[in-house]
């Protein structure tokens, strides 16, 4: 590709040109580990999703659903989000939750399918923090999820979800939709919840596709969620392998170089200066 520009006499102006490189999958190719495939079939770096930037050339890759890994559940109360990798589900930007409030966000997942397993989601509990329950009923507030839209299962129980804990998970058996809803009483109330929400899919017997982790409970999540620090398997098989380990490993080499290469800066610097400073002295005397 070449780029002439062309000018008539002096002027001011400036732009800006995104040059982006990229493959075109057809005839039910998949892109490349590493790779993402925007909608209208090209393959770009998975780096450069979310970046701010069309490198698909149709925005595929700056998508609400694709780019925004933090939703707040009161400012998305009653919209739909497709999750294709995971998503941060968190009850609000403060800790106080909105009196009588009824919020229900549909949530589906968009991966793996056509290599055998359906698509499904997985709600990880990072932590919770709403009214205890009274009588064994969640009453003052309360958390419900749903296997499904159209005949819903609820998976968190008829008592309802509050109270303090973490680690629990909550996952959808046959269905691409989970269903969460936040119910609040009328007095104001301190409450927070923070979830991990995952799309997977579980491939028995076949193992998982190209650019899928399989973990140890047979899920098949995006291989770039293993080692993020999140629970995205939910019995932490993603956190907690060699390769993980060996991240650690030199994560924590790395930071003890740049330590001791600060704690060298910050000694020998100061004495080389002292040296050239009395080296210059002794010749200027020396010189006399």
């Amino acid at each position: 590709m070449a780029v002439k520009i062309s000018t008539n006499g002096p002027q001011a102006a400036n732009f800006k040109i995104l040059m982006q490189s990229f493959q075109k999958v057809e005839n039910g190719q998949t892109c490349f580990a590493g790779e993402f495939e925007c909608n209208n079939n090209r393959c770009i770096r998975e780096l450069n999703k979310c970046d701010g930037y069309d490198n698909c050339g149709d925005l595929s890759d700056e998508t609400y659903d694709r780019c925004k890994p933090t939703v707040y559940l009161d400012e998305v109360c009653g919209m739909s989000i497709t999750i294709y990798d995971m998503i941060k589900l968190k009850s609000s930007r403060s800790t106080s939750l909105i009196p009588s409030l009824a919020c229900r966000v549909d949530l589906s997942s968009q991966t793996g399918g056509g290599f055998g397993g359906s698509p499904r989601i997985l709600a990880h509990v990072r932590n919770l923090n709403l009214q205890p329950a009274t009588l064994g009923l969640c009453q003052r507030s309360r958390i419900d999820m749903y296997d499904g839209i159209r005949d819903p299962f609820v998976i968190t129980g008829k008592n309802g979800l509050c109270g303090q804990s973490s680690g629990g998970n909550y996952a959808t058996y046959n269905d691409s939709f989970l269903s969460l809803e936040l119910k609040t009483d009328p007095q104001p109330q301190i409450g927070s919840f923070d979830f991990t929400v995952t799309s997977f899919h579980v491939n028995e017997g076949q193992g998982c596709s190209s650019g899928e982790w399989q973990c140890s409970n047979l899920r098949c999540i995006d291989d770039y969620l293993r080692c993020n620090g999140y629970n995205n398997c939910g019995d932490n098989s993603d956190e907690t392998d060699d390769f993980c380990q060996v991240l650690e490993t030199l994560a924590g080499g790395a930071i003890a170089a740049i330590v001791i290469g600060a704690l060298l800066f910050a000694v020998g610097f100061p004495l080389l200066m002292f040296y050239v400073l009395c080296h210059k002295k002794k010749t200027s005397y020396t010189s006399i």
